[in-house]
């Protein structure tokens, strides 16, 4: 997936400080920089199975 800067909701200057979130199941570092790059406050990486959801288990830690 590539991201581009059009591809980030565009707020209004009332609205600028709204943070934007990106929520995926990709752990790809190169995502996870473009998602950054176009204006994402912050990436969560999503489990992409039910029972890490109840394990509670995530990688996200590296990235917050």
């Amino acid at each position: 997936m590539d991201l581009k800067p059009s591809s980030i909701l565009c707020l209004p200057p009332s609205l600028s400080m709204v943070p934007v979130v990106m929520y995926s199941t990709s752990e790809d570092p190169v995502l996870i920089k473009q998602a950054y790059e176009v204006g994402t406050s912050s990436f969560v990486t999503k489990p992409s199975l039910l029972m890490v959801y109840r394990n509670g288990k995530s990688n996200n830690d590296s990235f917050l």
